[in-house]
């Protein structure tokens, strides 16, 4: 019956077993039923709805599926016609074989009913039904049923041609040959399969064109003739019956690869060896080894070679202990590779390294392939023969996997899938397991001693310890995390657990769990106090214990410190010392317990940035003042002497404030105060503890803004930079600090994507702008003619504490959250692989070739290539280096040297080395000649901006008091050589209008009063080349020799290194403290003759520093020798002329 309660019920139909049972059904879409009424023979059902279809409306001698209680013992409905037409059950007993057709109200789609012992099922056109005859069941005025798009009876019963039939005596026969001699089946179970051609277009249904006479499997059987084809192949013998034994591919052959929606089949006489087959009709799978099928042996799941769709393989077959084989459509995730078990001829001879070691099958729905496994867990593939998809697969080391296996807890496993870089997790929930996504956290694992980590894409199973884990998991219905700990029967139990309002110590250090708002999650904590979702319990003494459990009236919260080594609870001593406040309008005032024990620290006062709490620890105050003990009266009433706001009643209320105190950015949230520590810049303003709004400027220029760095270390005031700089906020804003006016202004917030190559990616043209920030907040240095997605040349910084240099018509200096422009007189030696400033070791270990060079001015900075025989010095790397020959040097020993320390400047500099190797940049020189430790000769003059090279030979005095003598080559073939002159350590020199002393390695200092004594008889040599600069007296001295001695005065050497000069003694020094001059009175010049009488000559002895006695040359009677004639000694003149000249020569070598 309808149940008359109106449409769109879910139980539209009433049906009663007798008089007094009835009950209302749910009926399914498209079903029929016999009307109990008088007025209808039908009624037809969708899901919510049953309609009566009146005896007017049905077909005479039609047929229905019975959808009633009673379908297994009536499974037709039939409406006959008489006066009336009348609708009733047919029981199986009298169901005819063969096939009805269908009237339901989708019979177009299923036009044709057949029926079993069970049931009887619809079928549909050609999924179902193939073109062809039908034996009709319920009409034997048409016993021939016809089907090609569609289905019709026919009363024809001999059709005579080739690929016709002939129905006599209940038997279908078919004409299979031109003999028209037709074969029949009289089983229902045996059919017989004929290779046919049919040129009559007429003939067969589904065969209309002449072009489509070609060979054609037709299938026989005992109520049906039809077109067959199946996907995969099918397999002949020679009597036309199916073929299930070993085949041997050639011409004689009768195996066929078909396509079922073409309806064709094509014979083949090889197939690809190693690969599998399947006849879906005889349900036999085969293996090809050189051209045989051999049929197989084996349970389980094979990828199915006769079903290609392009170069893929979608498809498997699954053959049961039977060796049934049937086909395996809907392919995903992983099979146990039966198809490891077969080998060819040419994989048996081989070693068995090089045997199959495939043992798995991995489908994605469009192809299958098969892979060797590695330890670890696969989630196994569903099928007909395996419906349940919450069955994993475990390989071990060895190659061998598991059956699957059914997880019927809820566990996570170690993904080893295809997809584990993407989804590196297993999610088993008893019902199902897939494979998911995952965030950095902690997952229940099947092991309960162990836990499994995941941070990003990488998870690993861990050894879970005592404590609790931030869960990353699901949290979408409740909050969660993962609390571990030790049970007496095993060792540990890590489970899923609600969380709590407040905060839990996680196992690593600085990271807590917070579940205060409606999830749990992982935050760093380094310096702060947060309420801890635990409670401690007060015993009946008072005294309190860390037992934990739902928090009771006679229960308090513990309180969580965290600082830079780490978080923990608070003991119960420590939890005591915590100051309690009366708390009354943001005014706060310490509250001392009435019973004061020495467990108890009495805090009096705390001060701003500090805290206390209310009695249970449940709320915590944040003091932004001083904070002092409530005073009492007499009487013992309370009073509140505080007249100004001191404290704050911490609350996410007040998450957007920042509170500086000293040094330190405090945050308050719901139960907590904590210091901020995160990389970023921050603009605050310091009297409403804002940030600066990100949609006015003015907040950014406003006087009582700072602006702070922060990092992992805390915060420290940036001062307003001395050249051009961009900033990203905290608001992800880029701000511009212009120094000319002194005043930040907005760029154009310009978001681009960064990759790893240092390309960006901008949403939008740069349109001149050369700086744009990523999602993170990063600060990007770029060209300013990108075009918006396009991929353009781009820098930053890995974080807040590295600096960078980065060019882009100018050089900056960056972190990842601003970008400074260099503006100063310097180089810059930058590692173009880090783009941080060169280390000195990187030039001195060859690996300068990754250097580039910077040239700084006020005005901006160039790329340079640098020039040879110049020392670069680095300002920021505090080193000295010189390019020559391809190779960056150092200077090793201490001196003089070219040096240029910006583009605009190039002089000679005093450096020193270090014992480490450190060059110190001592000074620039004054005028002068200056010896390089390059071994060359400079002359710097104020008035020329430059130190220019010697550019003749000669003798050079440098200002280091040296003297050197220079060769130098006028046509440039050969570099100019300077030998340094040697002198005697004690005496004396004339040297540029001065006199000088001789002291060790040669250096002719000026004579100062400490070596000038006027008693002394000293030794002063001048050098020839000054002769001209000589006094006058020593001038004539010396041509007094020559010309009346007939000898000279100067001391010759043939030793480069040494100088020509003319000695003599002096006496009686004289210094001169306001002109800082010295002067000598002249005892004589060496050689210089002195004669009173003929009897009595002197001549002027070095040696004897004066005159000594002096005989006639009997060789030349116009010349005087030095006699060796001492009191009371005669000796030849001759012969101490010849010892004089020999000392003198010794002396001067």
């Amino acid at each position: 019956y309808i149940n008359g309660l109106g449409k769109g019920l879910t139980n539209a139909l009433i049906i009663c077993e007798d008089s007094t049972k009835c009950k209302s059904i749910s009926p399914k879409e498209n079903t029929q039923y016999v009307s109990s009424t008088n007025e209808s023979g039908l009624i037809n059902c969708s899901n919510t709805e049953c309609i009566s279809i009146p005896f007017t409306s049905v077909s005479p001698n039609s047929y229905y599926i019975n959808s009633g209680n009673d379908k297994s013992i009536n499974q037709l409905i039939f409406c006959n016609e008489y006066s009336n037409i009348i609708c009733k059950y047919v029981s199986s007993s009298k169901i005819n074989p063969g096939y009805y057709m269908n009237s339901g109200k989708y019979a177009s789609f299923y036009p044709l009913i057949t029926c079993n012992r069970e049931k009887c099922n619809a079928l549909k056109i050609k999924d179902d039904i193939f073109p062809g005859f039908y034996i009709n069941a319920g009409d034997d005025s048409k016993p021939i049923i016809i089907c090609d798009e569609s289905c019709y009876t026919t009363n024809v019963l001999d059709l005579q041609k080739k690929g016709g039939y002939k129905y006599s005596n209940s038997i279908l026969g078919f004409y299979y040959n031109d003999t028209i001699t037709p074969t029949n089946v009289t089983s229902p179970t045996t059919n017989l399969f004929f290779n046919i051609e049919i040129n009559d277009k007429n003939t067969f249904p589904s065969i209309n064109s002449i072009n489509e006479s070609k060979k054609t499997i037709f299938k026989v059987s005992k109520y049906s003739i039809t077109r067959y084809s199946v996907d995969g192949i099918l397999s002949i013998s020679s009597d036309h019956y199916l073929a299930t034994n070993e085949i041997t591919l050639d011409e004689n052959s009768e195996v066929y690869s078909c396509i079922k929606k073409s309806m064709t089949c094509n014979k083949i006489t090889s197939c690809i060896t190693n690969e599998f087959y399947l006849d879906v009709t005889s349900e036999v799978g085969y293996y090809c080894n050189s051209n045989i099928l051999k049929p197989l042996t084996n349970e389980g799941y094979y990828i199915d070679g006769s079903r290609y769709v392009g170069k893929n393989t979608p498809y498997l077959f699954y053959c049961n202990n039977e060796f049934k084989c049937t086909s395996v459509n809907d392919t995903n995730q992983y099979y146990l590779n039966a198809g490891i078990n077969y080998l060819s001829k040419t994989q048996i001879n081989l070693s068995s390294l090089e045997k199959n070691n495939k043992n798995l099958i991995y489908c994605n729905g469009k192809n299958c392939n098969t892979i060797t496994s590695s330890i670890g867990y696969y989630i196994a593939g569903v099928s007909h023969v395996d419906i349940y998809s919450n069955r994993l697969i475990y390989c071990n080391d060895n190659n061998f996997c598991n059956a699957p296996r059914p997880i019927s807890i809820v566990a996570s496993f170690i993904n080893n899938g295809i997809d584990s870089h993407q989804k590196p997790l297993i999610h088993c929930n008893i019902n199902t397991c897939i494979t998911q996504s995952v965030t950095t956290g902690y997952f229940i694992s099947e092991n309960k001693n162990s836990l499994i980590h995941c941070e990003g894409n990488s998870c690993n199973e861990i050894k879970a310890t005592s404590g609790y884990y931030y869960y990353g998991g699901s949290q979408k219905s409740k909050k969660y995390l993962i609390k571990c700990e030790n049970e007496v029967s095993i060792d540990m139990v890590c489970e899923l657990i609600e969380g709590e309002k407040g905060f839990y110590v996680s196992t690593t250090s600085n990271v807590l769990i917070d579940c205060v708002e409606n999830k749990c999650k992982s935050i760093i904590a380094k310096n702060g106090v947060f309420r801890s979702a635990n409670t401690v319990k007060l015993s009946s003494n008072s005294k309190r214990s860390l037992s934990r459990f739902v928090r009771r009236a006679n229960s308090i919260y513990n309180l969580i410190i965290c600082n830079q080594e780490g978080c923990h609870e608070l003991s119960s001593e420590e939890l005591t010392q915590v100051p309690i406040c009366n708390y009354i309008d943001d005014k706060c005032t310490i509250v001392l317990p009435s019973s004061t024990s020495s467990i108890y620290n009495q805090i009096t006062t705390i001060n701003a940035g500090d805290y206390c709490t209310n009695t249970d620890h449940s709320q915590i105050y944040f003091a932004t003042g001083s904070i002092s003990v409530k005073q009492s009266t007499r009487s013992g009433e309370t009073l509140l002497d505080v007249t100004s706001k001191n404290c704050l009643k911490v609350g996410k209320q007040y998450n957007s404030y920042y509170y500086i105190y000293g040094d330190i950015i405090y945050k308050l949230n719901e139960h907590s105060i904590s210091q901020v520590f995160s990389d970023g810049y921050l603009f605050i303003n310091t009297n409403t503890a804002m940030l600066a709004s990100s949609d006015d400027i003015n907040s950014y220029n406003n006087e009582k803004t700072k602006l702070y760095k922060c990092n992992e270390n805390g915060c420290t005031i940036v001062k307003k930079p001395d050249s051009t700089m961009y900033i990203t906020d905290i608001n992800k804003k880029i701000i511009k600090y212009d120094v000319t006016t002194d005043s930040y202004s907005f760029m154009k917030d310009i978001t681009c994507i960064y990759n790893n190559n240092n390309k960006c990616t901008p949403n939008t043209n740069m349109d001149g702008q050369s700086i744009c920030i990523t999602y993170k907040g990063e600060i990007v240095l770029i060209s300013d003619e990108t075009q918006s997605y396009e991929s353009g040349e781009c820098y930053k910084s890995s974080n807040i504490n590295t600096n960078t240099y980065n060019y882009y018509k100018n050089l900056y200096i960056m972190n990842s959250n601003s970008a400074q422009l260099v503006k100063d007189a310097s180089y810059y030696f930058i590692n173009s692989i880090t783009n941080t400033i060169a280390n000195y070791k990187e030039f001195i270990n060859g690996k300068n070739y990754s250097v580039i060079m910077y040239g700084c001015l006020m005005s901006g900075c160039n790329k340079l290539e640098p020039e040879e025989d110049i020392y670069y010095y680095s300002t920021v790397g505090k080193y000295l280096i010189k390019y020559e020959k391809g190779i960056w040097t150092s200077p090793q020993t201490s001196g003089y040297a070219l040096v240029s320390i910006n583009p605009n400047e190039v002089y000679i500099y005093k450096i020193s080395v270090t014992y480490d190797n450190k060059v110190i940049l001592e000074n620039k020189v004054s005028d002068g000649f200056y010896y390089t430790i390059d071994e060359e000769m400079y002359e710097c003059k104020n008035q020329n901006p430059v130190c220019e090279k010697i550019s003749e030979s000669g003798y050079y005095f440098t200002e280091t008091n040296e003297m050197y003598y220079c060769l130098y080559d006028s046509e440039h073939i050969e570099k100019t050589v300077c030998y340094k002159q040697t002198c005697i350590p004690g005496q004396y020199y004339f040297i540029e209008y001065r006199y000088h002393r001789c002291e060790k390695n040669s250096y002719l200092n000026p004579v100062s009063p400490l070596y000038c004594f006027p008693k002394d008889k000293v030794i002063i040599n001048f050098p020839i080349m000054y002769k001209d600069s000589m006094p006058s007296y020593i001038r004539k001295a010396i041509d007094n020799i020559e010309n009346n001695n007939n000898s000279t005065a100067i001391i010759k050497s043939n030793n480069i290194n040494n100088m020509n000069y003319v000695p003599g003694i002096f006496t009686n020094c004289t210094y001169n403290q306001e002109d800082d001059t010295t002067k000598f009175d002249l005892i004589c010049i060496s050689n210089f003759v002195e004669v009173k009488d003929k009897k009595d000559a002197k001549i002027c002895s070095i040696e004897n520093l004066g005159f000594i006695h002096c005989e006639e040359d009997k060789d030349n009677s116009e010349k005087c020798n030095a006699s060796f004639a001492y009191p009371l000694i005669s000796i030849h003149i001759t012969t101490y002329t010849i010892i004089i000249i020999l000392v003198t020569y010794l002396l001067f070598q």
